[in-house]
């Protein structure tokens, strides 16, 4: 469990405020509830103060409802509030250099079997790999190979890139909201605070009907590119329902 304490998280630094509160697309990273007995029934107190909970899960909602005895709204991640073209205005403003490739690998759980896999993509394709992060947790890695790019250069990664191939949440959001082909990697790692990652993973790529890009066991690869004609419907719905909750709390917070 990486999120310790728990009841940070849940606001109990201003358990006894009359400060109003709001939960915004909250994540628990798993669909399974993962609390203790008590840490529920603390947990549970806590939100009790919170004005609204939303969540960036579905499977989050029901958690909320069975086991926090808390109404969650579904919204959409924040990450994609923001349109494709209002990250490329921080490209062009920032004036970053252009990637070095056009197959972009943003792989936090690197290994043989991905590497295996970026490597054959990139014959199949005619593409050039080009890192999108950098090794910071790699030991044994110089010094500049562990810095991490500005978040605009990290940004322009995806505006380069003709392909993306990642593990990373997030990853796979920044594919979609640049209208990206993407394959998007479940973790392998042992960590069973990362593997639980991969439920979200299921769900968000559920949501916008493109399961069909996540590799598990089948490491083979398809012809077919991403038809964001069907998916970007999708992410505009949600994104204005997302817009009109928001509106809606600002209203509550202010009465």
């Amino acid at each position: 469990l990486y999120a310790w304490p728990l009841e940070r998280f849940f606001g109990d630094f201003i358990e006894t405020s009359s400060i109003k509160r709001i939960a915004y697309a909250t994540s628990f990273g798993t669909d399974e509830n993962e609390f203790t007995d008590e840490q529920l029934q603390r947990c549970s107190s806590l939100l009790s103060h919170f004005k609204a909970v939303s969540v960036r899960e579905y499977s989050a909602v029901e958690i909320c409802s069975k086991n926090f005895g808390v109404e969650a709204t579904h919204v959409l991640d924040p990450t994609l509030l923001l349109s494709v073209e209002n990250y490329i205005e921080l490209i062009k403003n920032k004036k970053v250099s252009a990637s070095k490739g056009s197959l972009g690998v943003y792989v936090l759980d690197e290994n043989k079997e991905v590497n295996d896999f970026v490597k054959r993509l990139a014959i199949e394709k005619n593409l050039k790999p080009f890192s999108m992060g950098s090794k910071i947790e790699d030991g044994n890695a110089s010094i500049i190979e562990r810095q991490q790019p500005p978040v605009e250069q990290w940004l322009r990664a995806f505006y380069d890139a003709e392909f993306i191939v990642t593990d990373s949440f997030h990853g796979t959001l920044f594919s979609i909201n640049f209208e990206k082909d993407f394959y998007s990697f479940y973790k392998r790692n042992s960590d069973a605070c990362v593997l639980n990652d991969n439920d979200r993973m299921d769900e968000l790529l559920s949501t916008f009907q493109l399961h069909n890009r996540l590799i598990k066991d089948d490491l083979s690869t398809q012809n077919t590119c991403i038809n964001y004609e069907h998916v970007s419907p999708i992410v505009e719905e949600l994104r204005q329902k997302s817009y009109e909750y928001i509106y809606q709390i600002i209203l509550l917070l202010l009465t």
